[in-house]
């Protein structure tokens, strides 16, 4: 699935929804600050988002 594919469909969801747009990885961003306010750890959060190395 490339870039092109998942920025049209993102463009496709907020326009049906009438939602600001949203660009991959501003999503991304999204999902990692909601996993923060749910106390998530950073283990789960590498999971979550397939992040391959955790930098501390």
């Amino acid at each position: 699935m490339g870039l092109t594919y998942v920025e049209d469909a993102l463009d496709m969801i907020c326009t049906k929804y009438n939602l600001r747009r949203i660009s991959p990885h501003g999503l991304r961003h999204t999902v990692a600050s909601i996993l923060l306010a749910r106390g998530e750890t950073l283990v789960q959060w590498q999971k979550y988002l397939e992040i391959t190395q955790i930098l501390y």
